[in-house]
């Protein structure tokens, strides 16, 4: 359109001289480089037409289209429904679909299109255009409508508006059909790249899921539908077939993988475009027949248990909770950047969905309670899995350096100890990766363990010594002090690489003692 034919629009709409200057000056500037063989040869002004890539252009576009609504509803055309409201048109950018109470009506509504967009220097895309008649239901074959520019042919089978196939007939569940393939198309090609876990479930989120988003709340969706739609996305990625199904719509702060459902992406969709049509259906004859026509909907189902309250999946979370910080615990899904698989694998074993002897006794009940031999011996039967009856703890051997001390010392075998001569500092470090959930008492017993040998390098050496317990949960969890310790560590080590090589250790483990689909 020429940018004149803009700069009048701007005057109808009471846009003041300022700002039709700045708007004026500025498509003043708006310029193109041609180039050939990656060489540009020649600058060209752009004259007429909106600069693709600005800014301002979609609402310059709007702007020099609107007036069309105008003359389109003063024309009195359009069709009525029973309740007396009238549609005529609806328009989107350059997309527009007339409606006309009969053949002669529609044809003048083409016309006056036309002769509109001729105006303002656009042309028709007769390549795209199509007119159906219907009378009675019946969908009625012409010859079509002649124009100057050639002839609107009539809609064979069925027309995109918005890109949603519509017709004379419902075309509801071809529009269903398309998305979910094209969805599933995407989910597979995400998965196959070499994206890491976080990043492969970001994408399916906002690179998949959008192609179910746009049509939803749209056109009807049978939760039937949606559910068979989560449960295949659910069987392409690679959580464990016994993991929480929950856990993997809960955000990754909490523990989850943050994968982003069907059914949510249905519901959010619908509920906003129903609230929108009820709060514009005041002001708004079309929107508010819309909202006339709508049919009722089933209230949605409360949501279950969420995956930190079932018995199994949540037992690992409930056991860590009061002595780990729970935020930095799961910071290695955020952060560690693991493949797929060893996130799916970490998870499954936080949730105790491995086959292993004690969940095949306790949960599927398919081989004997290995606790039942304490029973058998007369010792304590432990309350957790995890937990060691007191009566057959054993000594731990270690190989690291002995500190020999003038006085008698229990503890005097860390696993490392730096010694800093010249600022006369000494770190004593013992790491433990144990069960997740006794971290906070390991470090606690760390701290007692070594305090004698603390004391002794003190007096002896006659340098200042700090004792620094790094205790790691097997499955990821860390204590609230974890960052606090490593700060006192010599050069720099991140609570995420530590954490990140106590899991990686963990998963290694667990692929070679229970292989399967790992």
């Amino acid at each position: 359109m020429p940018h004149t034919w803009i700069l009048e629009c701007l005057k109808l709409y009471n846009i003041n001289r300022t700002q039709r200057e700045f708007i004026q000056n500025s498509m003043k500037l708006w310029n193109m480089t041609l180039e050939a063989n990656s060489n540009p040869f020649a600058r060209v002004s752009i004259r007429c037409g909106i600069y693709q890539g600005d800014a301002l252009s979609p609402l310059l576009f709007c702007i020099g289209l609107n007036p069309l609504s105008q003359i389109i509803t003063k024309s009195g055309y359009g069709y009525q429904f029973r309740s007396g409201t009238t549609v005529s048109y609806h328009l989107y950018m350059d997309d527009i679909k007339l409606y006309a109470k009969n053949e002669r009506d529609i044809d003048s509504l083409i016309h006056l299109t036309r002769i509109y967009s001729k105006d303002i220097g656009m042309s028709f895309g007769l390549d795209k255009c199509g007119r159906m008649i219907s009378r009675r239901g019946k969908v009625i074959t012409t010859d079509g409508v002649e124009l100057p520019e050639g002839n609107i042919t009539d809609v064979q089978d069925s027309y995109k508006y918005l890109g949603i196939p519509q017709a004379n007939g419902n075309h509801e569940e071809a529009a269903r059909r398309s998305a979910t393939a094209k969805y599933l198309q995407r989910l597979r090609q995400v998965l196959k790249s070499q994206l890491n876990g976080k990043h492969k479930i970001q994408a399916i989120n906002t690179y998949a899921l959008p192609v179910i988003r746009y049509p939803a709340g749209i056109i009807p969706w049978p939760l039937e539908e949606i559910q068979a739609t989560d449960i295949k996305t659910r069987k392409l990625l690679t959580m464990h077939p016994k993991s929480s199904d929950v856990r993997q719509y809960t955000k990754r702060k909490e523990g989850g993988q943050g994968l982003v459902s069907v059914r949510t992406t249905v519901q959010e969709e619908t509920t906003s475009l129903r609230e929108y049509i009820k709060k514009m259906a005041p002001t708004d004859p079309l929107l508010s027949e819309c909202l006339r026509q709508q049919k009722p909907t089933k209230e949605e189902e409360p949501e279950g248990l969420s995956w930190k309250d079932k018995p199994m999946h949540g037992m690992y979370h409930r056991q860590i909770e009061e002595v780990a910080d729970i935020e930095k615990t799961y910071q290695w899904l955020t952060k560690a950047e693991l493949n797929d698989s060893t996130e799916a694998l970490l998870m499954a074993a936080q949730e105790q969905a491995r086959s292993t002897r004690a969940i095949e006794a306790r949960v599927y009940h398919t081989r004997q309670d290995p606790r039942n031999i304490c029973t058998e011996y007369g010792l304590e039967v432990p309350d957790s899995r995890w937990e060691t009856p007191p009566e057959v703890l054993e000594n731990k051997i270690l190989w690291d350096f002995q500190i020999q001390t003038d006085k008698m010392v229990v503890a005097n075998q860390p696993d490392i100890v730096v010694v800093d001569k010249h600022r006369k500092t000494v770190v004593v470090i013992d790491v433990a990766i144990l069960s997740d959930s006794n971290i906070r008492k390991k470090e606690h017993e760390k701290l007692k363990k070594y305090q004698g040998l603390k004391e002794e390098i003190e007096r002896m050496w006659g340098m200042k010594a700090t004792v620094v317990p790094v205790v790691i949960g097997t499955l990821g969890a860390v204590t609230p002090n974890l960052s606090r310790w490593l700060q006192q560590l010599p050069g720099t080590t991140s609570e995420i690489s530590v954490q990140k090589s106590a899991v990686l250790g963990t998963a290694k483990i667990l692929r070679r003692t229970l292989p399967g689909l790992w």
